[in-house]
């Protein structure tokens, strides 16, 4: 290949190579690019060196010698090559993304979170180049895997304003989905400023900054904006955010500390401060050790003779094929242990079941044979909460017959107090009915706030449990924060409707007041405060906004609110379709009939206005396997489809995608098979296809991923 000596110079001066100084040594120059652009990368290093030895360290030979060496993996050589060019151009641009793609390569976030700045500050002109928007989109997403997920979502976004790809919007979307509290779904960095306001001057060139990606510079002009009009929340919030942006963890909490203990804020923007700083900061939840206890056993007939007979053992649900601790071989089988014998499914009165008489899972049961450096033993491994010494208890009397002695322990790992105590397992089996598990359902988590939830100390509420805490005016903003913390987990799905609210009276917190928009707009509040707006006062487009805002970033709890007021509003139905509506209020609906009834209500609209009714019999039947409603009434429903629906555009690849999503692969032996038959795969839908409530793992045991269901 020839180099034309009219391009730019590798350098990256902007002049040509004619006029820099890549005219020297334009023939080295061509015989590097030549072989590197044949895969020769070694080869075209080797040449590099033999370059700089004849010519010196020329830039235009060691950018491309740092870039080689990049490629090549040798980090420690490019970062001095690269070196020697940032000491002889500080300010020029070229060092600073190759010192950025050397701190990503060496999983150095903070470090090249800061290039990227300098980087950033380094760029002239009025447009950032758009070949920059890869290396920024690997900032984000290394910021994404330590879960980071405000700051990677402002930089993910900087590189789609770049370059918008497919992969980059998904990440963007894996930043909302992959967090379950509605804290760090915020996009919101700093606030529009009044217009006329004293410093909507400095704010707006702060806005231009944060555009172009340079916000530790927007840090520093917010600061000095903060200096000349303290008092501004949207001013002090926003220093939170940036430094949240920069991977600033510890500054960014002493400022939200301030915006939370300000009592000239509003209430809501305290309680939002609050929550982002619990958020952030590492030790704001209490964690629990891990346990592993190991009891040795001589004799593994017996033990394994016990384990298979025993009913307050249940198998888990796939066996391990390696050793979870690394140790040696797998273990031979692994159980889930109850605190009280298992329900079979035959048993009567299923219907009258009572918490007391629900099998609890208390841990993991692994049971290893015998190897030639040691005896048989049993593997428990439990969390030390509140019920692991009765859990231990269960397992020596299980066992009793081939243990003695204390088990050896052991420390293998950690989980978050708050989470682990408000969260559930239990074995109850698919014959037990749906309004019965519903009940049990509430009943235990009504019993999981007011046994253990209020008396339970935390650093989110400086170390006092929320008894304690709630009678105290000075934990206010501290306690409706945790409130709010509360409401929020798990997009809003960890507990019963109503039930949060039934806690604040008991206790006699003081409720947060509903947040309107007098002057302000939704781009300007926190989707943690979304859920306490007055959604009665919105105008139609501000709704319709919050609605698909919160569909979007799965903002759960201010969907089951904007959700029944557009149904509300005919006005409305023109943007959002009645029939979206209903089906989506169906599937928030926790009564099943009453569910039920919206989608024929769906149905006689559609009837009456004369529309094709396919589509909304497909709604109905996912539906009712996502329910587990199964029987008669679906296999009539899957006849009907295909006897006169099937027709319908889209009906048919519909029908197969539910089924094949439900593992029911075959419509014509849906809706075929003999009635009751083996024959019909309704006779085996998976227990998982529905739950009880998503987080509790209530049935299943899974991990119960939030699924808002609309019709395509």
């Amino acid at each position: 290949m020839e180099i034309n000596i009219y391009q730019n110079c590798p350098c990256h001066t902007d002049k040509k190579i004619k006029f820099c100084c890549g005219k020297s040594v334009v023939a080295d120059l061509d015989s590097v690019l030549a072989k590197h652009a044949a895969g020769q990368t070694s080869t075209a290093l080797g040449l590099l060196e033999r370059a700089i030895k004849k010519s010196g360290p020329k830039d235009c030979l060691i950018t491309i010698q740092s870039k080689l060496l990049m490629e090549s993996g040798d980090l420690e050589k490019a970062k001095e090559v690269n070196e020697q060019f940032v000491a002889k151009n500080p300010e020029h641009s070229t060092g600073h993304l190759h010192r950025m793609m050397i701190f990503s390569a060496e999983q150095d976030v903070d470090r090249a979170v800061e290039s990227l700045q300098d980087l950033m500050d380094s760029i002239t002109g009025n447009s950032i180049p758009v070949s920059l928007a890869p290396p920024i989109r690997v900032v984000g997403v290394q910021l994404l895997s330590q879960s980071n997920f405000l700051a990677a979502r402002a930089h993910l976004k900087l590189s789609a304003m770049l370059r918008p790809d497919q992969e980059t919007s998904r990440l963007i979307e894996l930043s909302y989905r992959e967090t379950g509290n509605v804290v760090q779904k915020t996009d919101l960095l700093l606030d529009t400023p009044p217009e006329g306001a004293a410093w909507e001057k400095k704010v707006t060139n702060v806005l231009r900054a944060i555009k172009r990606g340079q916000f530790r510079k927007a840090l520093r002009m917010l600061r000095k904006a903060n200096a000349d009009f303290p008092g501004v929340h949207s001013i002090e919030r926003g220093i939170a955010m940036l430094n949240v942006v920069l991977n600033r963890t510890t500054d960014a909490c002493e400022q939200l500390s301030e915006v939370a203990e300000n009592e000239s804020f509003a209430a809501w923007q305290r309680v939002e401060a609050q929550c982002l700083k619990n958020l952030l900061s590492e030790d704001q939840e209490s964690k629990l050790d891990v346990n592993r206890y190991t009891f040795e056993v001589d004799d593994f007939a017996k033990l394994t003779e016990i384990a298979s007979s025993c009913k307050q053992l249940e198998p888990m649900p796939s066996v391990l094929e390696h050793d979870p601790f690394g140790e040696g071989p797998a273990p031979r089988a692994g159980y889930l242990i109850l605190d009280k014998d298992k329900i079979s499914e035959d048993s009567q009165g299923l219907e009258e079941l009572e918490l007391a008489d629900v099998p609890m899972v208390r841990g993991e049961l692994l049971i290893y044979g015998k190897q030639t450096d040691r005896l048989a033993r049993i593997e428990f491994v439990k969390p030390e909460d509140v019920v692991c010494q009765q859990s231990l208890q269960i397992v020596r009397q299980i066992f009793a017959d081939v243990i003695d002695g204390e088990p050896e322990v052991k420390c293998i790992d950690a989980v978050m107090q708050l989470d682990h105590e408000t969260n559930f397992d239990w074995r109850l089996p698919v014959t037990v009915p749906r309004e019965t598990v519903e009940r049990l359902v509430k009943d235990q988590f009504r019993k999981t706030l007011t046994e253990k939830l209020v008396g339970l100390k935390t650093p989110m509420l400086g170390g006092l449990s929320l008894s304690e805490a709630a009678g105290k005016p000075e934990m206010t903003t501290a306690v409706q924060a945790f409130v709010l913390f509360l409401q929020q987990m798990n997009g809003g799905e960890r507990f019963p409707a109503g039930l949060i609210d039934e806690l604040v009276k008991e206790l006699s917190i003081k409720e947060l007041p509903p947040v309107v928009l007098d002057g302000v707009t939704l781009d300007d509040v926190s989707p943690a405060i979304h859920a306490s707006i007055d959604i009665e006062k919105l105008t139609d487009d501000q709704l319709v906004g919050l609605h698909h805002y919160s569909f979007r970033i799965g903002n759960l709890a201010v969907v089951a609110k904007t959700n029944p007021e557009l149904l509300n509003r005919p006005s409305t139905h023109q943007v959002i379709s009645k029939r979206v509506l209903l089906t989506t209020q169906a599937q928030m609906e926790p009564d099943s009939e009453k569910g039920l009834e919206l989608l024929a209500q769906m149905r006689a609209d559609a009837k009456r206005d004369g529309e094709p009714l396919g589509h909304l019999l497909v709604d109905e039947f996912e539906y009712r396997l996502s329910r587990n409603l199964v029987g008669k009434k679906m296999k009539d429903l899957v006849r009907a489809i295909e006897a006169r629906h099937i027709e319908e555009p889209g009906v048919e690849s519909r029908l197969t995608m539910v089924l094949e999503r439900y593992g029911l692969l075959d419509p014509a032996m849906l809706s075929g098979g003999p009635e009751g038959g083996a024959s019909s795969p309704l006779d085996s839908v998976p227990t998982s296809a529905w739950q009880a409530k998503p987080t509790a793992s209530a049935v299943t045991g899974d991990d119960g991923e939030n699924k808002l269901w609309l019709p395509e």
